[in-house]
């Protein structure tokens, strides 16, 4: 079975909670159970198999839910010893000074994933939860928040503060930052420079050197350009960094040396191709109404299914020529594939290529397909079957 449900106990804490009392999330798990139907799933109180704690993110109350992220990390805990295929996982809460029970179940049935043990590297797991509550509830939790930020989560919820007014405490007061202000809202007389001059008597007398001076257009400084940072009109050589302050630097020669600035159109017409890689996990399902598709960034040169990964080994995929259990298609060049679906131009696996269905998208970033016949082992045909997790690269 694979579905979300809202125990029967669930319910009754959702009622509670909707009429003012507070939701106490207490626990996070998850789990190697395979509940047998929604029935039995919705009356549940614990997990089935229960293995470990996961975490989530502060829950969010709004527009008639409670959502949320929940995450297992194989380092929780001390770190995973054994590796196990997680199928399950839960949210234990309570109401007041209740025992706590199981609020929300979800069972991945065929999707459920395997997850290594720490010795074999960090494997991070999340799941979007969602429970819809009648009007305003108060929720909690009584345990931390433990998700952890990306790196551009990081950069986004950074990006949102204004730092421009900053100041350091270092600066305040101190030579060459800023004056500080004192009770009375003004700066300290220790903090203001000696003023050991006559104001009324020199004001006038520096007003009209000034205006003399600037008046001056002959640079009695003799000053040179270089001084200045003005840019020789020819010639010369930069030593300090050039801000355009926006503007482009327009009709670029080619480059003839290694230093030689170049423009866009050099770049992208002298750029080698791109690599990239990539992978899915097989949904069991085949033929015309199912095809399988892969999308990518850019329209691709080749498109390769390499390798299969099953919860227990992986297996790498070759083409073969016509054998005892027929020929595999797995890599396929984008310059050949037709923007309908086309007879022999679809990937399969040991089979016969003339029930292969392939088509590319009119951007040439996605390649879809089926095979059409429904042997038994049809979704192995169609390189879909359950579970099974596909690698492929392309070379855009």
């Amino acid at each position: 079975m694979y579905g979300f449900i809202i125990t029967t106990a669930g319910e009754g804490l959702l009622a509670r909670a909707s009429a003012g009392e507070g939701l106490t999330l207490t626990e996070v798990w998850v789990g190697k159970g395979a509940v047998e139907s929604a029935g039995a799933a919705k009356a549940l109180t614990a997990l089935l198999d229960p293995v470990a704690k996961a975490t989530s993110t502060t829950p969010a109350v709004a527009g008639g839910q409670i959502s949320m992220l929940v995450e297992y990390r194989n380092d929780m805990g001390g770190g995973l010893e054994e590796g196990f295929t997680l199928s399950e996982f839960g949210v234990m809460a309570k109401v007041g000074d209740d025992a706590p029970t199981l609020l929300y179940y979800a069972a991945l049935g065929d999707r459920a994933q395997p997850v290594p043990p720490i010795a074999e590297g960090l494997d991070v797991h999340r799941f979007p939860v969602a429970i819809g509550v009648t009007g305003e509830v108060e929720v909690s939790l009584e345990y931390p928040a433990g998700v952890w930020v990306t790196h551009e989560e990081l950069e986004e919820a950074l990006a949102g503060i204004d730092l421009s007014g900053y100041i350091k405490a270092t600066e305040k007061g101190q030579p060459g930052g800023v004056a500080t202000l004192g009770p009375d809202g003004k700066v300290p007389g220790e903090q203001l420079p000696k003023m050991d001059y006559d104001p009324a008597g020199s004001a006038a007398a520096v007003q009209q050197a000034l205006t003399a001076h600037t008046g001056n257009k002959n640079n009695p400084h003799a000053v040179a350009a270089k001084q200045v940072g003005a840019l020789a009109s020819s010639g010369g050589v930069m030593s300090g960094a050039l801000s355009m302050s926006g503007h482009k630097i327009a009709n670029l020669a080619a480059p003839a040396a290694p230093t030689d600035a170049a423009n866009k159109q050099y770049v992208d017409e002298h750029t080698g191709a791109k690599v990239v890689t990539g992978s899915y996990v097989g949904t069991g399902k085949t033929g015309k109404n199912n095809p399988t598709e892969i999308s990518l960034p850019k329209p691709f040169k080749v498109l390769c299914i390499y390798g299969m990964q099953y919860p227990d080994s992986y297996y790498d995929i070759y083409p073969t020529d016509s054998t005892s259990t027929g020929q595999t298609c797995n890599i396929i060049s984008g310059s050949s594939i037709p923007t309908e679906y086309t007879r022999y131009f679809g990937f399969f696996y040991s089979s016969k290529p003339s029930d292969s269905y392939g088509k590319k998208s009119a951007d040439g970033k996605t390649f879809s397909w089926y095979y059409d016949l429904t042997p038994s082992s049809a979704a192995s045909v169609q390189l879909n079957k359950s579970g099974t997790i596909y690698h492929y690269y392309a070379i855009l």
